[in-house]
């Protein structure tokens, strides 16, 4: 064989390597949050799709932080749990915010108007686990199952709905519905993260 044939399998081979690898490209490719903020510029009201856009990325780190809590913090003590605790805190403390904005999306679905409500109903008893957990009035174990007992069924997948249903109604690209912690069984056709590629 040439050395210039080898070459240029070499270079084919690399750079084949280097590519991102997707699980379902032609739906995987249009959540990446860059792209998605990107197509805004093309949506009917840019401000509203960007603003949407960005809600449903803070709101998805703060809902894998959450899960990460839950993950982990059965195999953490001292330091480590409580710098754990303390962080996913402070982010689900955020999510009311991101409710507010998604839910205030000109032109929200029914279906979309729905999964704000419920989540406004059920959603709290997260930073309270959380908070009760930080000032010692709630074990561990009692917090991670109260938190689960409610976010599996129900918000988790009221989330999913509302970021759909705003992206929708804003002109964004659709994202992936909320992933859950380890406990809870991945949501029926979930293939995604927000508009997160790392799924």
């Amino acid at each position: 064989m040439k050395a210039s044939t080898i070459t240029a399998i070499i270079a084919f081979t690399a750079s084949a390597i280097a590519s991102p690898v997707y699980k379902v490209a032609p739906v995987l490719r249009t959540r990446d949050a860059a792209v998605a903020a990107a197509r805004c510029a093309n949506a009917a009201n840019p401000g509203i799709c960007q603003s949407v856009v960005e809600t449903i990325n803070g709101w998805d780190e703060s809902v894998n932080t959450v899960n990460d809590f839950l993950n982990r913090a059965p195999l953490l003590a001292g330091q480590d749990l409580v710098n754990l605790e303390n962080i996913a805190l402070q982010l689900a403390l955020n999510e009311p915010g991101f409710l507010g904005i998604l839910k205030s999306t000109p032109g929200i679905s029914p279906q979309g108007l729905a999964a704000a409500t419920t989540l406004g109903q059920v959603f709290p008893a997260v930073p309270q686990n959380l908070q009760g957990l930080v000032q010692g009035t709630v074990t561990l174990t009692d917090a991670i199952n109260n938190i689960n007992t409610i976010r599996c069924p129900s918000i988790l997948p009221n989330i999913s709905l509302l970021w759909v249903e705003a992206a929708r109604a804003a002109g964004a690209d659709t994202p992936g519905f909320a992933l859950g912690p380890n406990f809870c069984p991945l949501l029926p056709a979930n293939v995604g993260d927000g508009y997160s590629l790392d799924v």
